[in-house]
């Protein structure tokens, strides 16, 4: 089973990275089966770069590319000539869209115009509404309403658009989907969130939930010392239900909980979480592997992941478990999937702090249940890095073998090898910036992303550091 797979992501993929989807497409590509040569693209400014990753991790060529417009529902040949460009250069035999970010116009083109088989896989709810994360108004879950005024009034406030603007990007994802030879969902929840806008979607669709690394289990744990231990999972962000923590945890004063909390703050304060809880101990940001041996240092009972997004897998409540932990999770979403059916935990409604201070106290006067949960954890079927990558591999060996339905125009063909030419001409001859390395190594060290919570810096300052290392960065990466 061999086959040539390009996949097209929006940001980097950086298996030390804070974004799932950066983290999930990093392991597909460094956990490649013998056979399997996997490329990745992303737009970077101007510049698509491709990237190589076997046997090392390298820069391939560099595509001019013209910024996205209209939120990817404009016209831009630029970024479909360079797709092509790529797709012809690498003699890849399949495309993965992994962002449609482009516009999804934009991608079918490349992939009519080139004749690749392609998958598309969903991450968000991209397809569904360009406010991907299906915040109404940026605040609470939508649940997807048939009503396009109320859409329009949401789009207005957080994407300046219209529900007209909506209209054509749904049809836009339809032809996508149309074209596509396959469509890979981590979740039965993600999967029916697309079948809401676009009723066939399942046809061609199948679920391959992601994977954590090897080597993450820790068990066993006592469940009756002392106060109950909860830790609080991931980075703080808006979507993942940092603005609710204060809230949250001040409804569970009456019982003796102990709250750990464990992520990047990524500049985020955490001066309203301490105030909220008498026992809050921050840990900061985890190397993923040493999560289990991190939680069970700190002796947690649970977990409590309170995202207000519906999530489409949740890559950090797979980390949980995998530790063996039992997790009290948002009722939206994924999370609510996963853990409901296989009776992995709990869940709550984010936006009612009696509810979960209710579950919290039960839970703490009846630790048995924890341990029941925990046992159920721990025999429940988990998937790692290399069956994700097995998964994929089967599926790109099975499109891979496929015969194409149309050939590439010729002149078009030759257009296309051309500019790939100049482009890794260009990525042979540069040589990475010094500081640019630097700079990226500073940026995913533990150290610099807890700078804040350390109180080596202000908040406002290491906001400033981050973006300014940021801008740095990019300027000054290719000399």
């Amino acid at each position: 089973m061999t086959a040539t797979v390009l996949m097209l992501c929006a940001d980097a993929p950086d298996p030390h990275g804070i974004g799932g989807v950066q983290v999930h497409t990093a392991a597909l590509a460094l956990n490649a089966l013998a056979g399997m040569r996997t490329y990745t693209a992303h737009p970077d400014g101007n510049e698509l770069v491709v990237e190589g990753w076997q046997p090392n991790r390298r820069r391939i060529a560099y595509l001019p590319i013209e910024p996205i417009r209209g939120h990817g529902l404009e016209p831009n040949e630029a970024m479909t000539a360079a797709i092509v460009s790529a797709l012809a250069g690498l003699e890849a035999e399949v495309l993965h869209v992994h962002s449609v970010a482009a516009g999804p116009d934009v991608i079918r083109a490349a992939i009519e115009r080139s004749g690749t088989k392609s998958a598309l896989t969903l991450h968000d709810h991209a397809l569904v509404c360009i406010n991907y994360e299906l915040l109404e108004a940026g605040r609470r879950y939508c649940e997807v309403p048939a009503d396009f005024e109320r859409c329009g009034r949401c789009l207005s406030r957080t994407r300046s658009l219209t529900a007209r603007h909506l209209e054509r990007w749904r049809a836009a994802g339809t032809r996508l989907i149309d074209t596509v030879d396959a469509v890979v969902a981590p979740s039965e929840s993600v999967l029916e969130h697309a079948h809401r806008a676009h009723p066939h979607v399942r046809a061609r669709a199948r679920v391959i939930p992601w994977g954590v690394p090897r080597g993450t289990d820790a068990r066993p744990r006592s469940w009756d010392r002392g106060p109950l231990r909860v830790a609080i999972v991931g980075v703080f962000a808006h979507g993942k239900g940092a603005e609710r923590l204060p809230e949250l945890l001040a409804a569970c004063r009456g019982t003796d909980v102990e709250w750990h909390l464990f992520g990047a703050t990524e500049g985020r304060s955490l001066r309203r979480v301490r105030r909220a809880a008498s026992r809050v101990v921050a840990h900061g940001s985890y190397r993923r592997a040493e999560l289990g041996k991190s939680l069970l240092r700190s002796g947690c009972h649970l977990a409590v992941l309170p995202s207000i997004v519906p999530e489409s897998f949740s890559l950090t409540l797979s980390e949980v478990l995998a530790t063996g932990l039992p997790a009290l999770v948002s009722n939206i979403g994924a999370l609510a999937e996963r853990v409901g059916a296989a009776g992995l935990g709990w869940t709550f409604d984010p936006w009612n702090p009696q509810e979960l201070a209710d579950r919290i106290a039960e839970l703490d006067r009846n630790r048995q249940s924890i341990a029941d949960a925990s046992s159920r954890v721990a025999s429940h079927p988990k998937s790692d890095e290399l069956d994700m990558a097995r998964a994929h591999a089967e599926l790109w060996g099975e499109l891979a073998s496929r015969q194409p339905e149309s050939l590439p125009d010729t002149e078009r063909l030759k257009e296309a090898l051309s500019r790939f030419a100049d482009g890794s001409a260009r990525a042979r001859s540069e040589r990475p910036s010094r500081f640019a390395s630097f700079a990226q190594r500073v940026r995913r060290t533990h150290w610099y992303r807890d700078l804040a919570l350390r109180r080596v810096v202000s908040e406002d300052a290491r906001r400033a550091a981050q973006r300014a290392l940021f801008r740095l960065g990019k300027r000054v990466r290719w000399r």
